[in-house]
This record gives structure tokens, sequence and C-alpha cells, in this order.
């Protein structure tokens, strides 16, 4: 069993990537990798939920969970973090102050006295663009549309009286109000983010041969059978989410699908009914093996129906589960096949569609890329496969497909406000535009090598929009890209685009013009953050890097600076 020392050494090397920016606020650090890690968000959307500010009172995060339908409600996380550098206990003193925070947006005269004091103008902003004054006005949290969560995180380790303190909270109110995880909880996240992958381990299923339907042959048997609600309740890695790290739907919090299964389930006397209605658990494991007294299942994972193990959880807790429920359970038998693994846990979740994302991962053009990357640049690996775990050992350089995604379409395309959407850039249409039929290895590195220098230009750049480097960064390589793309044919900075393949074969010229560029970029910028600081406005740029007009704009300035600073031609780079 690891230490607490090993926990913390995994968990603080995730937090503090040097990806995540220059903040030395390390409690925003641990948002932003909750926000991304656990709630799922796009590593470039959640900079905009995440405070970068002490004048809020300890609320470091706050995030308004899209509409799903017209009937879905909505849930308000209100994020609070504490950081030790090692791994102290923590006391209940910074989990009262997030409960008495987060009070404020359960009254309208609430959100009112905070939008009136003295408050982090991002905090503003975000209460502002959310409209939360407005729902909670309209009824929101009466009629069940709005629900507030309280999430506290913490590299610590909670005390006793912590622990008593957050279980009394959450039995005396509705199952969602507070969620406290501390070190062992983060670590156990963290472990997910890094190398996901089924529940060590059996789950002993109680089926009757009789009861069970076998398909298939070894190794990909597929059995459908019967489970009793208080069985699935007692299955482990329920309450440290190890059963779920396969599961497409990162997020398991309480909503409204979950509202409707805990009222299903305080009756009891529907249970014996629940069959007949319950859409089934579909559960994957590497194998299984019969016997006439039941089923042992080798490394499971749910991978469909994880709302509904966690509510039969909950309710086990209450004692409202009776012997009665059963639900229908699909056992598919994966083996090693970590890929068929995956597309078991897709395929299975009929109520969200396949992943652009993950489709793209295999599609001809990326197999493709794969098969030249091992040809032309046998130094590098490709990887287009989502899941294969970032901290997965290799020596060679490694590129990402989401990273060549987006540098590709704000360099070559030209539209850093697609970039900074992953959704966007998955999406069929766009994914052909990025990756068409004359892109090839080569223009992948080399807006891989425009990202790298730019991260050793890091400190040219303006302080607050390093807080959020993963975005600037992408701003500045399309800034690079107009430079490059306005430069007079046969000139060296319109060649880094036009001919990577040569241009990468003198790296060493290449250099002083990437960096030379790179500070134009950063001139740029700066500009930009002096005129906000000069008039005393606040600099929404969170918001503003992702907007077509202020990022065209921005361009149209790199383009004019260039030109007015552009070097003597050089030709060294001419095949």
């Amino acid at each position: 069993m690891a230490t607490n020392a090993e926990k913390f050494t995994l968990l603080h090397d995730l937090v503090t990537s040097p990806e995540e920016g220059s903040t030395a606020n390390d409690r925003v650090r641990l948002t932003l990798w909750y926000l991304r890690t656990v709630l799922g968000l796009d590593g470039l959307e959640c900079y905009e939920y995440a405070i970068d500010t002490s004048m809020d009172g300890g609320i470091d995060g706050l995030y308004l969970s899209p509409r799903r339908g017209d009937r879905a409600g909505q849930i308000l996380t209100v994020i609070s973090a504490v950081y030790p550098r090692t791994p102290n206990f923590i006391a209940t003193t910074p989990i009262r102050s997030l409960v008495k925070n987060a009070g404020a947006f359960e009254s309208a005269d609430g959100v009112r006295r905070l939008l009136s004091s003295h408050i982090s103008p991002q905090l503003r902003c975000l209460v502002e663009r959310m409209k939360l004054l407005e729902m909670v006005e309209h009824g929101a949290l009466e009629s069940g549309d709005l629900r507030i969560e309280r999430v506290f995180l913490t590299s610590g380790t909670l005390t006793q009286e912590a622990v008593a303190y957050v279980d009394d909270l959450r039995r005396r109110h509705p199952d969602g109000y507070l969620r406290a995880h501390d070190l062992d909880d983060l670590q156990r996240f963290a472990r997910a983010a890094t190398t996901p992958g089924r529940a060590q381990g059996t789950i002993r299923l109680a089926a009757r041969p009789d009861e069970r339907l076998v398909h298939g042959i070894r190794p990909h048997r597929v059995m459908l059978t019967t489970v009793r609600g208080v069985d699935i309740a007692e299955w482990p890695g329920v309450s440290d989410r190890s059963l779920f790290e396969l599961d497409v739907r990162r997020d398991l919090r309480h909503n409204r699908t979950r509202d409707l299964l805990d009222a299903a389930l305080a009756e009891s006397h529907d249970h014996r009914d629940f069959l007949a209605y319950h859409s089934g658990i579909t559960l994957s494991c590497n194998w299984f093996e019969e016997s006439p007294r039941g089923v042992i299942v080798h490394e499971p994972a749910v991978v469909n129906g994880a709302q509904s193990v966690r509510a039969f959880a909950a309710a086990a807790r209450r004692g409202l589960l009776t012997p009665d429920l059963t639900v229908a359970v699909k056992l598919v038998e994966t083996a090693e096949d970590t890929e068929f693994s995956r597309q078991v846990s897709m395929r299975s979740n009929t109520q969200e569609p396949m992943n652009p994302r993950y489709l793209a991962s295999f599609n001809p053009v990326q197999q493709k890329l794969k098969a030249e990357f091992e040809v032309s640049f046998p130094d590098y690996v490709y990887r287009t496969n989502p899941y294969v775990a970032e901290r997965s050992e290799t020596r060679r350089k490694v590129i990402r497909l989401d990273r060549a995604a987006r540098l590709l379409c704000s360099v070559y395309n030209g539209e850093p406000w697609l970039a900074a959407r992953r959704d966007a850039i998955f999406e069929p249409t766009t994914h052909l535009r990025i990756f068409h039929d004359e892109i090839h290895p080569s223009h992948i590195v080399m807006v891989h090598t425009i990202s790298d220098l730019i991260d050793l230009d890091s400190e040219k750049f303006p302080v607050e929009y390093r807080r959020a480097w993963r975005l600037t960064r992408i701003v500045a390589a399309y800034l690079v890209g107009v430079m490059c793309r306005s430069a007079p044919p046969g000139s060296d900075e319109r060649r880094l685009l036009t001919n990577p393949a040569v241009a990468l074969k003198s790296h060493a010229r290449i250099t002083p013009i990437l960096h030379r560029l790179n500070t134009l970029a950063a001139d740029i910028l700066k500009a930009r953050n002096d005129g906000f600081v000069r008039t005393n406005r606040y600099d929404d740029f969170k918001i503003a890097f992702k907007d077509r007009d202020t990022l065209k704009e921005l361009g149209d300035h790199a383009a004019a600076l260039y030109h007015s600073r552009m070097p003597a031609r050089d030709t060294a780079l001419r095949p």
C-alpha cells in the first residue's frame, strides 16, 4: 500500500505540471486539475472557472453544468481547495468556510449581497455570465432546476473531527450537498487519470445456472443475467470510483437521472417490478468463470449504469433496498484487449452518441499519419488513442492527437477560436479541414516545435496570461502562424510552414527565427495587457482568447508588427 508521501508525490506531480501555467497558487492548480480530471472539462475550458485570486474568501472555482434538454436541471459547483505542501491533517475550519461561502447562492438576497461586496472581477463576471441571480429569482432552487454542490479539495488528510462533520452534513442534507476529497480520494483520481483500467480483484455474482445466458467463445463471451440490488451495493470499488474508471462519463455527480433512481428506490413496493423498467448495467471484465454456485468476474469495470450502482449503494446505506429488487446485468469478456474494452464502454452508452474524439483516433487519416511517423520521424510517437495513460513509458518524444489538432488548427488554419474547443476540432467536417491530404508528419512536428519554443520563451509573455498557459500558448502559436503566412514568398518564415520537412533539417537555423517571432507575439500580447492595466479595466482574457473577433484583431496586429520589423530576406533554408 502506498504511503501518504507517495500518494502526495503522485498528486503533486500532476497538479503542478508546467502545463498549468505560472500561477503560484497551488489551490488554483488543484482546482484546475479537478475540473479537468474529475469533472471532465476540456483543458482550455477549465481556466474560465478556476478563480486565481485570494479576494473571494476561499472560493477557488465556480462551475455551472450545461443544461441537457428542457427538463434537465443544472448543478452549480462551488469549489474550495486547501493545498499544504506536505500531507498534513486538515480540520473542519476550511470546510465550514466553504459551506458558509456557498450559502451566498442559496437565495436571491445572498447573490445580491455577494455582487455588492468586494469580490474579484473574475468571480463577478462568472456570476453575471451564468445569470445566477436571475435563475435564483425565478425559483430555480425551489423547482429543482438548480442544485448547489459544495466541493472541498485538499492534498492533506481530513481529521476524524472533519470526517464526522462531513458525514453529519451529508446525513442532514440531500445527496450531493457536499463532497470532500482529501489525499486518499484525490490520489485515486490521479491514478485513474494516469493509468485508467479495470479494478483489480473480483466480483461474485450469485446467479444460478438457469438464470444465465452465455453467447460466444473465449476470450470475448457475453453473459446476460440478473443480480439483486443488495448484492450490487456491496461490490468493491464503488466508494473510491475504481469500478467506474472505464465509464465514458467521468463525472458521477448527482443529477436528474439519480433523482429519478432515488425516488424509485424509495418505493419499496415497486422493487419487485424494477427489472421490468430498469435499462440494466453493463460490466466489462478480463474474464469470468462459472460454477453452479455463481459467477466470478475478474478485473471488472462498470461501463454503463454507474449512476444505478451508486444509487443502490446509497439506498443500502439508508436501509431502503429490499431483496426483491433485481436488475439485468450484461457481462462482456474483453481479456487484455483495451481497445475492445473501450469500444464496449462507448457503444454501451446509447444515451450519448459515440465520441467524435474517440472515432477520430481510428479513422484512416490518423492511421496513415501514424504509419508515416514511424518511417519519417522514428524519434517521435504519434499517439491518437485518448485512453493511453499519460505516463506510459517511452523514450521517444510523444505528440498527442489533441495537441496536434489544436496547433494545426491555430497555425495552419488560422482558427484558434476553434482550436480552443475540443468538441469543435473533432467534428468530422472540421477535422478533415485540419487533417487534409496535404498534412504530413512534418507539418505536425513543425507546429509541435513552434509550441515547444513558445514554452521556452514563456517568460516573455505577460505574467497574467501565463496563469492560463495552455490557452495563451495556443494564441501565441496562432500569432506565429499569422506572421509566417503573411511573410513574403521565399522568406525563411514562410518556408517554415510551406516546406516544413526541409526546414526541420536545419533546426539550428529555424530556432532563432522562431525565437524572434515569439518575441513579436509576446509584444502583441503585452500591448493588449498594458492597455487594460493602464485604463484600470479587468482583462477577461480567458474568455477573450476564445473569441473570434478578438483573435482576428490580434492576428491583424501581428501581421502589421511583423512587416514593420521584417528582417532582411534570408534564403538559407531554400532546398
